[in-house]
């Protein structure tokens, strides 16, 4: 395993070629499973970055990536409206352009889309009035 970095920056242009083999014979040794405990991160690390690349995290506005944490966090419209001191009508028209913009039909797969790696927190309290 070996990154390659052409531009010299380490971001883009970075290439990252990882080749397993594993043939017929015994089972994986408690040195082979050390190893592989090591990398599993590193490895973990480099899928999420071909992901992003893949599936580059969608524009949406401000407002529309609060509702979507609110959302994640699983409050109805109701609730949202109440907690942004706007009507459950502007909820659910943010919401409907939050999902033209993230090319889905429903709140399952708008916060599937917007958080692919599952990893969802509330936005702090400052930046509830946005």
């Amino acid at each position: 395993m070996s990154p390659v970095d052409h531009s010299g920056t380490g971001g883009l242009g970075r290439t990252l070629r990882i080749f397993l083999f594993r043939g017929p014979g015994p089972d994986f040794s408690e040195r082979d499973r050390a190893l592989l405990t090591l990398l599993r991160p590193h490895l973990h690390e480099a899928y999420l970055d071909a992901e992003r690349r893949r599936h580059p995290a969608p524009r949406l506005t401000p407002r529309q990536w609060q509702l979507l944490h609110l959302l994640a966090a699983g409050h109805t419209n109701l609730q949202i409206a109440r907690r942004l001191g706007v009507s459950e009508g502007t909820v659910r028209k943010h919401l409907e352009n939050a999902y033209r913009r993230l090319q889905v039909s429903n709140r399952m797969d708008a916060v599937t889309r917007a958080f692919p790696e599952g990893v969802v927190r509330c936005p702090p309290e400052s930046s509830r009035s946005a």
